[in-house]
């Protein structure tokens, strides 16, 4: 199920805005109305904190299991799903997250690859060399199969068992523009496309031992705070308040995230000024009375307001109307009013 699509209207946004438009959009009713949202619908608050944490989700699947009853062939089906989960991550941390996926969880994480238009039209088309009535997307990971009883009762005996959906490992450079694009992420932010399954079929992924538990836990390893990073020598860094933490320039002091924290970036921290702990939660009444959107968004990751909309759910509730309002198409919203004046002229 496609997450993307109901901010179309919205232009293209930082990574930091894209994923909390993205967070606000699932918990919207434009998106419960989708006829695509499905059994999504159980597991929003995961894939909302999902997105809040850093992966910006953009595909995903529950790992279902669903039976019925063929009335042409008069037997019993079912099908399990494998859940999988695809989104966006900042180049600092996709690698990273990636690797702790890999090794400290029975879940599949890979970064998905960028070939040329023939190459990736090949992978569907040709056959392959080892198998030679095989075409080679039969090789990608399988996501869902059916099972066909033997019996009209049960399956005890198994006599049809077919994948029918797999999950390409690679894309091309054009559909990753049109996915960053729908998940409203500018043209040059420096992102990775990150594609996570679960090997176990039926297992939900909202289960305690499912695949969104995991990527939690692989978002809070690779955390961007600086408490997680290296000091020179080999120590840990013991963990300073949040309103003590230095801007972080990713490009320049990252080494692209593949890497732990850089030496200049410790002496950064080292002598990072004080910062006013109220700042933010002073820009984000400021911009809520003037109905800021754009600055009101750039808000809602610090903890103090988080406190704040979960204490009050008229705030929260406001916040969330004005998001939703912005991005509502504005040539309708005027043409709509123009109407109403028009209607009480008459």
């Amino acid at each position: 199920m496609s997450e993307t699509g109901a901010r179309d209207v919205l232009p293209p946004l930082s990574f930091d805005l894209a994923k909390e438009a993205m967070a606000i959009h699932l918990q919207s009713p434009v998106f419960s109305e989708r006829e695509n949202a499905g059994t999504t619908m159980g597991s929003l608050d995961e894939l909302t904190a999902i997105n809040r944490n850093g992966f910006i989700t953009t595909n995903s699947q529950e790992g279902v299991i669903s039976q019925g009853f063929n009335e042409e062939t008069k037997r019993y089906w079912k099908i399990k799903e494998r859940g999988y989960l695809m989104g966006f991550m900042r180049l600092s941390r996709g690698g990273k997250f990636i690797n702790w996926i890999n090794s400290n969880t029975d879940k599949i994480a890979f970064l998905t690859a960028i070939v040329n238009d023939e190459d990736f039209e090949a992978a569907f088309t040709r056959r392959s060399a080892y198998k030679g009535s095989a075409p080679l997307e039969s090789f990608f990971p399988s996501i869902a199969v059916t099972l066909q009883g033997s019996s009209e009762t049960s399956f005890e005996d198994i006599v049809n068992l077919f994948s029918f959906s797999h999950l390409p490992l690679i894309t091309t450079q054009s559909s990753l523009d049109s996915e960053k694009a729908e998940a409203r992420l500018k043209k040059e932010e420096e992102v990775i496309l990150v594609t996570l399954i679960d090997p176990i079929y039926g297992r939900l992924c909202k289960s305690p031992e499912g695949l969104y538990a995991d990527v939690m836990k692989g978002l809070a390893a690779v955390s961007d705070d600086v408490s997680s990073g290296a000091k020179k020598g080999g120590t840990r860094r013991k963990s300073r308040p949040l309103n003590k933490l230095p801007a972080i320039n990713e490009n320049s002091e990252y080494n692209h995230g593949y890497n732990n924290i850089t030496n200049a970036f410790i002496k950064k921290f080292n002598k990072a000024p004080p910062v006013n702990p109220f700042a933010t939660v002073n820009r984000f009444a400021k911009a809520l009375k003037e109905e800021d959107v754009r600055t009101l968004i750039t808000t809602l990751e610090d903890p103090t307001v988080k406190r704040l909309m979960e204490a009050s759910p008229r705030i929260r509730n406001k916040v969330q109307n004005l998001i939703i309002r912005e991005a509502l198409p504005k040539p309708l919203t005027v043409k709509m009013r123009k109407t109403r004046k028009a209607r009480r002229r008459r």
